[in-house]
């Protein structure tokens, strides 16, 4: 995985959202299709959040030399 902030939660919310839209095309799964679209969002949104936080753009973008 990547070390970059929200580098775990980002892909595995994005799964989690996915396999809700998977689950989502057969109409008898409606709770947990909606229950993992639902943590796919707040996951994913959660490792979004720690990759636009302020101050943390330099932690994975290395400065050139001389900068």
């Amino acid at each position: 995985m990547s070390d970059a902030p929200g580098g775990k939660s980002r892909p595995v919310g994005f799964l989690l959202l996915v396999l809700g839209l998977g689950v989502r095309m057969d109409s008898s799964w409606d709770l947990l299709s909606s229950l993992l679209i639902g943590s796919g969002l707040v996951t994913a949104t959660i490792g979004l959040w720690a990759l636009a936080r302020p101050g943390m753009r330099e932690s994975f973008v290395p400065r050139r030399a001389g900068e």
